[in-house]
């Protein structure tokens, strides 16, 4: 199993790369790049002679075409393992690695992409961000049915998930208001601090500038009931103290990369590497939950 937990955690960091690569394609407005054109690239295989807004779309269209190819690969894999866990999990990536396509295809084809500032493109770019959390989520939870195949089965898993399915629908909300954030920071950035606050609060703004306040305030909101949740938590396994612990350090830490974020007035680096961040956050969530008990012991 050493060969497929490897490639799976490299799979994992490749996953969070290419959706860290799709977040600059929209920071730099190259979402349109190839125009509306999909899966060819203004009409061809391999552009040429285009502008630079063109490569970088083209270049995440290829890092994405070699990951399916990667996914395909780890699904072969999986089924050739006795862990009927690990070949539910394969398939989930599978899913949503072949959504989280169509989803990508779908912003292109209908436009919106650029300096589009739609309400469509505000509900696709949410659904986008839900989906991928789902792909690299499967893709952590594969991970953990390869490392405790013995102690975590599939069936239970979905038992502990039932458990904290207000938990996972609260951080995937977080998450979603999150897109929303980053697109109005990336279609109206503040150039002001103070400004940009009173412009969060303006009737005249832009719908998406007058939602954008509602992620740091999702973010702290779900970080305090995590912090007050784990204070009643009455397992004791080692296995969940450890990831408690670990992921009680993450969430404070995702909530001040996300504060140093605004008060920075977003730059590039920053918005890409809190992004980074909310998967990491995520899939730690994901394997916190699975490491719980339930009737007793770990499943």
């Amino acid at each position: 199993m050493e060969k497929i937990r490897k490639f799976n955690l490299a799979l994992i960091y490749y996953s969070v790369f290419v959706i860290i690569w799709g977040a600059w394609v929209r920071i730099s407005k190259s979402g349109d790049g190839c125009g509306e054109h999909w899966p060819l690239c203004h009409g061809e295989w391999v552009p040429t002679q285009k502008p630079i807004a063109t490569w970088i779309e083209f270049s995440h269209r290829l890092s994405t075409g070699i990951y399916g190819i990667l996914i395909l690969i780890f699904v072969v894999m999986a089924f050739k393992r006795h862990n009927r866990a690990l070949k539910i999990g394969s398939l989930f990536v599978l899913f949503f690695t072949i959504t989280e396509s169509l989803i990508g295809a779908q912003l292109v084809l209908k436009g919106l992409v650029g300096s589009d500032a739609s309400l469509a493109r505000a509900y696709w770019m949410g659904i986008h961000q839900i989906n991928s959390m789902l792909l690299t989520g499967s893709l952590a939870l594969c991970y953990d049915f390869i490392r405790f195949p013995d102690l975590i089965g599939f069936r239970k898993s979905l038992l502990k998930f039932s458990k904290y399915s207000g938990l996972c629908l609260f951080l995937l909300v977080v998450a979603s208001a999150g897109s929303l954030a980053a697109l109005s920071g990336t279609l109206f950035p503040s150039t002001d601090l103070l400004l940009g606050f009173m412009k969060d609060f303006s009737q005249d703004s832009h719908v998406f500038v007058r939602l954008r306040a509602s992620h740091p305030f999702l973010a702290c909101s779900f970080a305090l009931v995590i912090f007050y949740s784990l204070g009643f938590q009455k397992e004791r396994t080692e296995l969940f103290k450890t990831r408690s612990r670990n992921f009680m350090a993450l969430t404070a830490l995702a909530v001040a990369i996300g504060f140093v974020t605004l008060l920075s007035l977003s730059p590039s680096a920053l918005k890409m590497l809190h992004l980074a961040m909310a998967h990491l956050l995520w899939m730690y969530f994901l394997l916190w939950v699975n490491s719980s008990k339930t009737r007793g012991q770990i499943f």
